[in-house]
């Protein structure tokens, strides 16, 4: 098996070998590979986190709650925005090159003829660096499904499930019970499932009969009551008993996920004060989620900028919920960009009420959308659209229309977000 002696090397091996090997589910190689490294649970506490929508944040509340109560965390997302290494960090802190180079060595003396991939080998890494860097709770976020999901081949403490819709649709097809019990595989016997949407598909609940796991569901075990400055959490303690926290601030994050997690933080048996959760649900922030930048234009003008990765339609509608009830004096103006497996009609619907322009852009990426099929349906649908090219120049556009009054709104993808804040840290 190679070995290389830089990260990018090794990267560039890992993302031009042979396509139809990407997309093998399973977890029979992963295993394989597991044992000969005889590598088990990462962390004494492990946290799963399945779902379509939300799975980051949800991460982002664990591990800023968690470390505010003074526990070492570690925490394996996907995918990054600029570096690979955001993939995978301890205590906040991203895997250096050199942790990294040392697992993948590993792994590969470890491989023989077992093929492994991309995710495959970033989620064994990550383990085998979270299994030596002396943490307290290790928090795996699940790539794509769920029960054939290389995070999957660890048996959690604690198994949530965020939302459900559809996406990925030519792996996990668009049927959304079909979908809930790919995501509810996380669930195990005996340990604590937490499911984050109010009206999540029955199979959620049917599975977690199956597999006895006792299930806590968002509007049933736990629940939030909104203030006009603060909201409520009402929950389950680890012994069935109601646990109030009252006076919480409003986060940056969207509010579901902070109600989830606080009710999977009741069975970590950790020393978790109420400051604590406090303190942490104000201070989480995630790079694309509703993060705020301002950029200024050629005229000297410092234009309001938010970046989101909304990619689905669900997503979308989160989006422009958050923009419905955050109002802005002038025009609200969208770069977006869409890669061909998604649905640019649902994404674009969600937000005909509140665009009053688009800067359209296409993505550095062999999957995005062809951009003459994008250009077709926005015809159709009569929205106001600027054909930009590429992603950086889309920005341009819209930072050369838009005014201090104005906001931009960039959404569509991961790849849109990582061009745009490449282009803003080089401006």
């Amino acid at each position: 098996m190679k070995q290389f002696e830089t990260l990018g090397e090794w990267l560039h091996w890992l993302e031009t070998r042979q396509p139809e090997h990407h997309m093998k589910f399973g977890l029979e190689r992963i295993k394989e590979v597991a044992d000969r490294l005889q590598l088990a649970k990462p962390a004494p506490l492990v946290i799963t986190v399945a779902g379509t929508n939300g799975k980051g944040s949800t991460v982002c509340y664990l591990d800023t709650i968690l470390r505010t109560a003074g526990y070492r965390t570690a925490a394996f997302t996907s995918p990054h925005f600029l570096r690979y290494n955001e993939r995978i960090q301890v205590n906040g802190a991203q895997a250096s090159d050199e942790q990294i180079c040392d697992a993948f060595n590993r792994i590969t003396q470890a491989q023989n003829d077992t093929f492994l991939s991309y995710f495959e080998f970033t989620a064994l890494a990550a383990f085998l660096i979270f299994s030596e860097a002396d943490i307290d709770v290790a928090l795996l976020e699940v790539g794509l499904g769920g029960r054939l999901d290389a995070v999957n081949m660890i048996d959690p403490d604690i198994a949530i499930v965020t939302s459900i819709a559809r996406d990925h649709e030519q792996w996990l097809g668009s049927d959304l019970n079909g979908i809930a019990r790919e995501k509810a595989g996380i669930f195990r016997t005996g340990i604590p499932a937490v499911s984050g949407q109010a009206d999540a598909p029955k199979t959620i609940e049917t599975v977690a009969i199956e597999v006895e796991a006792p299930l806590y569901r968002r509007e049933r075990e736990f629940d939030i009551t909104r203030g006009e400055a603060s909201w409520s959490w009402k929950g389950r303690g680890a012994c069935g008993n109601e646990v109030i926290i009252k006076d919480l601030p409003y986060p940056e994050l969207p509010l579901d996920n902070a109600a989830t997690v606080l009710q999977a933080l009741q069975f970590t048996g950790l020393s978790i004060t109420e400051s604590d959760i406090r303190k942490g649900v104000g201070e989480a922030r995630l790079t694309g989620r509703f993060q705020n930048k301002t950029v200024t234009n050629s005229r000297g003008e410092q234009v309001p900028v938010i970046l989101d990765v909304a990619h689905n339609p669900q997503a979308a509608e989160m989006l422009a919920s958050r923009l419905k009830i955050s109002s802005v004096e002038g025009q609200t103006l969208a770069v977006f960009g869409v890669l061909d497996d998604k649905d640019p009609e649902g994404i674009v619907e969600a937000f005909l009420s509140q665009i009053d322009k688009w800067f359209i852009g296409t993505p550095e990426s062999p999957r995005a959308l062809n951009p003459t099929e994008l250009k077709q349906y926005l015809e159709g649908s009569k929205v106001n659209f600027v054909m930009s090219g590429t992603i950086p120049f889309a920005l341009q556009n819209a930072l050369e229309k838009a005014t201090t009054k104005d906001r931009i709104v960039v959404f569509g993808s991961f790849t849109v977000i990582s061009e745009v804040l490449d282009e803003i840290s080089s401006r």
